[in-house]
């Protein structure tokens, strides 16, 4: 799996609450993580996701709640790491929230002076966003913060197995996109 971390995987619509207790399981999801056991085969698929989901989300909230951030603020500050500049529209292409709510959450970063705007010379239109130095600093240090909780949950997972289970996620994820085309709304 290299470089890649849980958050990777966690869907951001998940991670819109504004503050969350880490002890707290996502927003919609009443239970608490079952370790597995003898019923572990008969999990559904959507109970071992949400079980998967709620270790992932209280281990990013664990890390980013006492920053004053939210895991969705995470995600929007990560994604600097993967490309320098952004623009909103761009940003909520590649998470899956509203451009309405990329944008409260930008303002909030912006102001947090977290991230900096710079309009286009050539359009003025369209902003650039950047992570500032602080910025910077602060998502470095949470990435590795996350990057290290990501490890202790793989401990005793060989990379072969994590490889296997990357393969099956993206086999039923492709499934579901198959199935959205084919429905009728």
């Amino acid at each position: 799996m290299g470089n890649r971390f849980a958050a990777d995987f966690v869907d951001p619509r998940f991670l819109e609450d504004e503050m969350v207790n880490p002890e707290q399981s996502p927003p919609g999801d009443a239970h608490e993580i079952q370790p597995p056991g003898d019923e572990a085969a008969e999990a559904t698929i959507g109970e071992s996701v949400s079980a998967l989901v709620t270790a992932v989300y209280r281990g990013i909230a664990g890390q980013v709640n006492p920053h004053n951030l939210n895991p969705l603020d995470f995600a929007v500050l990560r994604s600097f790491l993967r490309q320098e500049e952004w623009t909103t529209t761009a940003l909520a292409n590649i998470l899956p929230v509203t451009a309405s709510r990329i944008s409260r959450v930008v303002t909030k970063l912006v102001d947090m002076g977290l991230i900096s705007r710079r309009r286009l010379r050539d359009d003025r239109r369209v902003v650039m966003l950047s992570l500032t130095e602080e910025g910077s600093a602060l998502t470095l240090k949470l990435h590795r913060k996350v990057q290290e909780y990501d490890a202790r949950l793989v401990e005793g997972i060989r990379e072969d197995q994590l490889a296997e289970f990357a393969e099956v996620a993206a086999k039923i994820i492709a499934n579901y996109a198959a199935m959205e085309k084919q429905s009728p709304e």
